[in-house]
């Protein structure tokens, strides 16, 4: 179990403890490298991975060496994409086993023959992955018969009976063979269309539209109805709870806590009281002044928002619903390709550092620009000659005047190449004049 907190400054991931597991500021870095990130491996090396294990298509066990090299692979992909699999890939990657199990027995009609729990946990447990048992046993208390339950919910209790079963009685029975991992790639194309259709301000055939018209937009399109996006449990605090990072220390907070509770202990009668109406209390004012006193010096409260979340998708979906809420604006920059947040809609680039040690906003536009001289020959001809005939009006040999005038000619010269009416080699003769 897990948690996450949200604030002006962006949020909190920690365990049940309090103990913080990795925090996101209000940039959304985490989110924009995380749809940037290529998943499409994942079920490649999963399917690998299996097959060393199983026969898929009669579920024989095969013998295989102790050998995990691509859940190793899938682990370094997962955890390259966000933090969140740095701390929770072990169970992102077993209940992927699982629920890629259930499916394909689906999808191979073994609701029809008579099984039972102990052929299901013999053959699920030779496919989970040695490396990761190995590291403590299935997360979250979990076991293979938490999978076998969950199959025996879907197909229903018409299991194990050996009798005819018509497909109408099965829900979501797969069309094609399962592929591993469909959470993960379904979760990352899930956001980057969120992101797209309701903050992407590049897209400028949606421009027009307000936000609230790009959420019915998005609605519509896929179809959402009235269910929700996610399911968090969720409560709202006035004050943030104490969080614990690594090395802190226990005796500085014991000592604040101590402060506090000697300072508002006296003050707890007011919740018999209606002191909007009455009034606070004569021989409780120099207690509350001291209070108040002692608030002041607080610099960080306020309302913090606390959900209780299960996987990346309700994380994800809860960081965009903060961003719409407060009306953030994203586009792509056009030197990195990745998400950036957006106050000047006339912004193209980015400040992260790129390979060169500058930030894109420094060599974006010049790259930009070059690139279009690449594409463009007639339009790299017109700004060689521009610089040439500018410098001839900065040493004096051309007057301002006469340079204006050129650049007119030239400007409409330029227009009629790329409408095809003027050849290019015609023009590049007359800007040699």
């Amino acid at each position: 179990m897990a948690y996450v907190g949200f604030n002006h400054n962006g949020y909190e991931y920690f365990d049940i403890g309090n103990y913080i597991l990795f925090s996101s500021d209000n940039t959304h870095d985490y989110l924009f490298e995380y749809v940037d990130k290529d998943l499409s491996r994942l079920p490649i090396l999963y399917e690998q991975y299996t097959s060393k294990k199983m026969d898929v298509k009669n579920l024989e066990l095969r013998e295989y060496e102790d050998n995990d090299e691509e859940i190793d692979a899938i682990k370094e992909i997962l955890i390259a994409a966000h933090p969140y699999y740095r701390i929770e890939y072990k169970k992102v990657i077993i209940n992927a086993i699982g629920k890629y199990f259930n499916s394909l027995l689906v999808y191979l009609n073994y609701y029809q023959n008579e099984w039972d729990e102990e052929w299901y946990i013999k053959k699920i447990t030779h496919l989970m992955p040695s490396s990761l048992i190995k590291e403590g046993g299935y997360p979250d208390g979990s076991s293979p018969l938490d999978f076998y339950n969950k199959y025996r919910e879907w197909v229903g209790e018409n299991i194990c009976t050996g009798t005819e079963i018509e497909e109408t009685f099965i829900l979501n029975i797969p069309k094609e063979k399962p592929s591993g991992f469909y959470d993960e790639i379904y979760t990352q194309r899930t956001i980057c269309n969120l992101l797209y259709f309701i903050l992407d301000i590049s897209e400028k055939s949606m421009c027009s539209l307000t936000l609230p018209q790009r959420i019915w937009l998005y609605n519509n399109i896929f179809n959402l109805g009235i269910e929700p996006l996610i399911s968090a449990t969720h409560c709202f605090l006035f004050q943030s709870p104490v969080l614990y990072s690594a090395g802190h220390d226990y005796s500085e907070q014991v000592d604040y806590n101590r402060k506090v509770r000697d300072k508002f202990d006296p003050l707890f009668t007011f919740k018999t009281l209606n002191v909007c109406r009455d009034g606070i209390p004569a021989d409780m004012k120099e207690t509350f002044k001291s209070a108040i006193n002692f608030a002041k010096g607080i610099t960080a409260s306020g309302i913090y928002e606390k959900y209780e979340v299960d996987n990346l998708k309700q994380l994800l979906h809860l960081e965009v619903l903060f961003m719409i809420n407060a009306n953030i604006m994203i586009k792509k920059c056009k030197n990195c390709g990745k998400y950036f947040i957006v106050n000047d809609r006339k912004k193209s680039y980015c400040d992260r550092v790129y390979e060169s040690g500058k930030s894109c906003s420094s060599i974006g536009p010049r790259r930009s620009f070059q690139k279009k001289m690449e594409d463009e020959p007639a339009l790299a001809l017109y700004n060689r000659a521009y610089k040439t005939h500018h410098a001839r009006v900065r040493n004096k040999k051309m007057s301002m005047e006469n340079f204006n005038s050129w650049s007119k000619d030239a400007k409409d010269r330029l227009e009629k190449v790329r409408k095809g009416e003027l050849d290019i080699d015609i023009f590049q003769k007359w800007l040699k004049n």
